[in-house]
């Protein structure tokens, strides 16, 4: 009686293994493969993840937010060179990035880059859209926004992450340098980074040139893609992502 009790066990343990929704996987900052978002985490990330999903019971996000702001500089680059680096959701590595926005983006993102991609093709994959919109989050402020820009547009070409990569954290690097606390570096008004994220958009997927209006039946994919993919913004976010689009 006892086997057959621990054998039901385990075949039931089994089944629900088997039985388990399988996740597509995450590519990473070189377009490799990562782990996959039911992997281990480190805690920070865990923390912010949680409190953007309205789970922060105790508090951890807002000790989150008042620490990292007197974090050093130094080391920043390297953390978010790491598969599972960086510092929370507003320093946060590539690769963790994306997991964040396939756990908490709407589902309108999703819908946008199934949408695009059937039409324009594999430029409009979701990590080259959010390698783009991750260095709109990261560089604001820091990295030119025409090196964000023409990144977009050759990755449309190249497909080649690992140097668009190197080429953004350089500039980075460099502009991190002049600050040494993460508080102390500049911000830049939403206005301002959505016209960088349409654009980039807009360089990365769509089969238009420099000046040319989006197409209107684009415009609207164009939105819920920048809104959705750029994580922890406030709600006034989407009426500048509208507005850089209509303008």
């Amino acid at each position: 009686g006892g086997d057959g009790g621990g054998t039901a066990g385990k075949a039931g343990k089994a089944g629900k293994v088997a039985g388990r929704a399988i996740q597509p996987p995450v590519f990473g900052v070189f377009g490799t493969r990562t782990l996959s978002p039911g992997g281990p985490r480190r805690t920070l990330a865990r923390a912010t993840n949680a409190e953007a999903k309205g789970d922060d019971a105790f508090g951890i996000g807002k000790l989150l937010k008042s620490v990292q702001g007197a974090l050093p500089v130094v080391g920043l680059v390297s953390r978010l060179t790491a598969p599972e680096g960086g510092v929370g959701n507003d320093e946060c590595a590539y690769p963790e990035y994306c997991r964040q926005v396939y756990e908490a983006s709407p589902e309108g993102f999703q819908e946008a880059v199934g949408d695009l991609q059937n039409k324009y093709g594999k430029s409009a994959q979701r990590k080259y859209v959010l390698l783009c919109l991750w260095m709109v989050k990261q560089g604001s402020g820091l990295v030119r926004d025409s090196l964000v820009v023409d990144s977009a547009r050759r990755v449309r070409v190249s497909q080649d992450v690992e140097f668009e990569m190197e080429r953004f954290l350089n500039e980075y690097e460099e502009g991190m340098g002049k600050y040494e606390y993460i508080k102390d570096r500049p911000t830049r008004a939403l206005e301002e980074q959505a016209e960088v994220a349409v654009d980039a958009m807009a360089r990365l997927i769509l089969p238009i040139q420099d000046g040319d209006a989006i197409a209107a039946e684009d415009c609207g994919l164009i939105e819920d893609l920048v809104t959705g993919g750029m994580l922890g913004y406030p709600a006034e976010w989407r009426a500048c992502v509208r507005a850089a689009i209509e303008t």
